[in-house]
């Protein structure tokens, strides 16, 4: 366990060579992209498999880019593994090449990681309470060198006083720039007392944006757990609760979780295990578009957040600053209202809920010492749901206008509520043989075959509901203010689009083997293979097999190496080779037709989108490696 992580994904933070753990937003319920050496698919799921306690997790992100105004939408209500406390590992396995993840068959190119959650020792029973509080310090100007008010005035003062022009794009209302003072001065419609007074006043406003949109984080984690048992049985129970108030305002994040097992030890042959992992995670935040890092850091210093009378005031530079680098852009399309970005943070909104729960039974039976038949069931159900919502007055509002009131002169902010409920379960269950013995004290080998059928279902609906009132919870659609013919399908589809249920259903069969032999321990020979027949794949590309062939040769062990052992202790020389795979859902094997909203003679219609496609296929990956 690393102090302080509230994740999984942060305890792997700089900690694995080859593993990158990219963070995708400040908001304290977003999960960090992770990749293991690159990306090694074109057009599938970049992510590695997670495998818990020999669970092979197939819970997908039940919502899309679009719903949440970003690219990495589905890092912001969490992944897989994001309901389990790090209090409850025991282990973790990073497997980078085919060698090791071919075994996991056709989602493994990205890489697997194996996650072993506590159990139970035997002894008397323990109790274990683990707390702590941690404390970040948001972002200040003292870390970045960056102009206050009165710098930025001097430089656009010697700018003019070198007689250099101006860009036509500079803001020229004296309310907004020193550079609108000046313009105001020199044309003598400002006298050069006033012009001193208004100066001062602008270079003492100087708002510090990093205190204005971000605070001190501060987040709790507790764990409690109780541990015991025999030679006949252990258990080990946990409760974790975690709270995280974010480094930008506006933000929070809480998690409660469950962790129970039961290990059984009924005879020196057989054992059985139960475990139920419950979870529960809330998060809110903002539904805007633009980073308040970001914001920070470019707006301008002598800005104002409110006007005289408390109302928001509107800022006139922010979205201007490609045209004042270039000359050639001209300001932002904004809403009447203007932008400010604490409306945005006040006023849009968007609030995740999401509860899971996993059953596993596993069982062990030695048939002879060397022999042993092992099973393993689980099932898992997962719920979600997400409600985003842009206040009326706001600039995401402005960006999320109908077509009709892109250009609409008169037009009446509105704002608009989406809301998505999602639901599935999926299911593994697993049989293997494997077979270990030692010859003569020098070989070692261990065969593993075995079977394994898994699969996830899922159903999501959605609706969006434009002219959102979030005093009342009601809404009234906008209708077009001047409606021609061609207008009336067109708002039937934009109607037909609000609202709508996504199914989707993946099965997998799947069976594989491997072989490791070991010489003196010196010379390793592995050898895996598995095949995989799935419902995502055309009906004649079922069953493609992935292998691997890895060596290791340590030669530490060698005689001739002994020598140098008080300067290098361990030395081991592998190659590697194999293919590995991945799943492209976006590529479908079906017949896809799309419907429309035009009927005939009763009947709806549509158009063929995609024809059927018995070749597809997954995604295969070659890897080789040699490796000192």
């Amino acid at each position: 366990y690393m102090a302080g992580a509230a994740s999984i994904d942060q305890m792997l933070q700089g900690q694995v060579p080859g593993l990158m753990v990219m963070n995708t937003s400040g908001e304290p319920s977003a999960t960090p992209k992770i990749r293991i050496r690159g990306t090694s698919t074109i057009n599938g799921n970049k992510a590695p498999v997670w495998v818990v306690d020999g669970v092979i997790l197939e819970q997908d992100v039940p919502i899309t880019a679009s719903e949440l105004n970003s690219e990495d939408a589905e890092y912001l209500v969490g992944n897989a593994i994001s309901g389990i406390s790090p209090q409850d590992i025991e282990s973790i396995t990073v497997l980078k090449d085919a060698s090791a993840t071919a075994i996991y068959g056709v989602k493994a190119a990205n890489g697997v990681i194996v996650l072993t959650t506590k159990k139970g020792r035997a002894g008397k029973p323990t109790v274990s309470y683990h707390g702590e509080v941690v404390l970040n310090e948001r972002p200040s100007y003292r870390n970045f060198d960056r102009m206050n008010s009165a710098e930025r005035m001097q430089l656009s003062k010697d700018i003019f006083e070198q007689g250099l022009s101006y860009n036509s794009n500079i803001s020229l209302d004296p309310d907004d720039s020193y550079e609108g003072l000046l313009n105001e001065l020199v044309n003598r419609r400002m006298s050069q007392e006033e012009f001193a007074l208004r100066s001062q006043e602008m270079a003492k406003r100087n708002t510090d944006w990093f205190d204005v949109l971000f605070r001190n984080s501060f987040s709790m984690n507790h764990h409690l757990s109780f541990s015991g048992g025999s030679k006949q049985y252990t258990y080990y129970v946990s409760l974790g609760v975690t709270d995280d108030k974010g480094l930008v305002k506006e933000t929070d994040y809480q998690r409660y979780n469950l962790n129970a097992k039961i290990d059984l030890n009924p005879s020196a042959r057989l054992n059985l295990g139960f475990g139920i992992d419950l979870s529960k995670q809330k998060s809110d935040s903002y539904s805007m578009t633009v980073d308040p890092f970001k914001y920070a850091y470019f707006a301008n210093p002598y800005e104002t957040l409110y006007n005289s009378d408390g109302s928001y005031r509107s800022d006139r530079t922010y979205f201007n600053l490609a045209g004042i680098n270039d000359g050639n852009l001209s300001d932002g399309v904004q809403p009447p209202s203007g932008f400010n970005i604490m409306r945005e943070m006040k006023e849009t909104s968007s609030s995740a809920d999401n509860t899971s729960g996993t059953v596993r039974v596993n069982l062990g039976y030695d048939i002879i010492e060397k022999l042993k038949i092992s099973g393993l069931a689980s099932y898992t159900y997962y719920n979600n749901k997400v409600d985003d919502v842009k206040g009326r007055d706001t600039y995401a509002a402005f960006l999320d206008r109908l077509y009709f009131d892109e250009n609409n002169g008169d037009w009446i902010p509105y704002g608009s509520i989406t809301q998505t409920s999602s639901d599935g379960t999926s299911y593994n269950v697993r049989g293997q043989l494997e077979y270990r013995d030692v010859f003569g004290d020098a070989h070692r080998i261990a065969v593993l075959g075995g079977a394994e059928l898994r699969g996830d279902k899922s159903n999501r609906t959605y609706a969006k509901r434009f002219g959102y009132d979030d005093v009342t919870g009601n809404s009234a659609m906008p209708m077009h203010p001047n409606p021609q013919p061609e207008d009336v399908k067109r708002y039937a589809d934009l109607i037909d689009q609000l609202s709508g249920e996504v199914s989707s259903e993946s099965r997998f069969a799947s069976f594989y083997a491997s072989l490791d032999y070991s010489y003196l321990e010196r010379y390793l020979l592995s050898v895996t293979f598995r095949t995989d027949g799935s419902n995502n794949f055309g009906s004649d590309e079922q069953f493609n097999p992935t292998w691997s062939l890895g060596l290791a040769w340590h030669l530490d062990e060698e005689r001739f190496m002994y020598g140098l052992h008080p300067v290098v202790n361990r030395l081991t020389l592998r190659a590697a080779m194999g293919y590995t795979g991945n799943i492209v859902k976006s590529v479908s094997k079906d017949l896809v037709l799309n419907y429309s909203t035009t009927y005939w003679d009763g009947l709806r219609t549509g158009s063929i989108s995609k024809a059927p496609n018995p070749k597809v296929r997954w995604e295969k990956t070659k890897d080789m490696k040699v490796a000192l």
